[in-house]
């Protein structure tokens, strides 16, 4: 199997029995949340074994210790104890005449913060790959929840289903909501643009930070477009949702 097959085939949409989803916010008054498509790591190390067979990829784990660091939040500056996890996949194809390397890391968590910290880096390295990667371009999934935050799954896209020819995805809801995607925060600190590309800017904040905005996917433009709400006075986060408005418009 050449290179460009199994990359096709690990690649390839996940059955929506092996879709999860997760509650990212809520309306003012509860009843309707917007919820987010991820496979968990189990489903990635199945989907990896079924390509290339177990004996054929492996993952590497290093931890990551930058110490107590000081971040911006909405809430004003906070200090954090960075500590977390790189996570390297390595695929062999052809017995080893080709290989796929990619890494890609992780915070602790919270709650069983080395097991958490190891399966999240695990999980972005194989995004790194692109398996489950066209999940960041559905738009958003706004469900009815009941008071215990029970709902029912969406039904995906026909190009989000297995094999399926991708499509643009569709503008998000307008839905109104004051709050953010959890993993929009990702416990950097912020950066300086030096605003020399105007009409492409350097995100300075969130998972993306560090990316220009021709970078970001279409579903984080249009959370940026209709819910994410600027730095009072700050004008690249303005310029920003200039932009992010523009693109979903067009």
């Amino acid at each position: 199997m050449s290179k460009a097959e199994t990359l096709k085939r690990l690649t390839a949409p996940f059955s929506p029995k092996d879709i999860e989803w997760r509650i990212m916010r809520r309306t003012k008054d509860g009843t309707k949340a917007a919820v987010m498509p991820f496979v968990d790591a189990r489903t990635l190390e199945e989907r990896l074994d079924a390509v290339v067979g177990p004996d054929n990829w492996s993952a590497q784990y290093s931890p990551v210790d930058m110490g107590v660091i000081t971040i911006d939040t909405k809430n004003g500056p906070k200090e954090v104890d960075a500590k977390g996890f790189l996570c390297t996949i390595t695929i062999r194809i052809n017995a080893g005449e080709n290989l796929i390397v990619r890494t890609n890391g992780a915070g602790c968590t919270d709650i069983e913060p080395i097991k958490g910290g190891i399966t999240q880096a695990f999980r972005r390295a194989c995004s790194s790959i692109g398996m489950g990667r066209y999940l960041y371009d559905l738009p958003d999934f706004w469900v009815p929840v009941d008071q215990y935050g029970k709902f029912t799954p969406p039904q995906l896209p026909a190009w989000a289903l297995p094999s399926a020819t991708p499509a643009p995805a569709a503008a998000a809801p307008d839905i109104e909501d004051d709050g953010e995607p959890d993993e929009d925060f990702d416990g950097s600190e912020p950066i300086d643009d030096d605003g020399s590309n105007d009409n492409d800017p350097l995100i300075d904040f969130g998972v993306n930070r560090g990316k220009r905005f021709s970078e970001l996917t279409g579903r984080y433009v249009q959370w940026l477009a209709s819910t994410w709400t600027p730095q009072p006075g700050n004008a690249l986060h303005e310029h920003i949702k200039q932009l992010a408005v523009q693109r979903v418009a067009n």
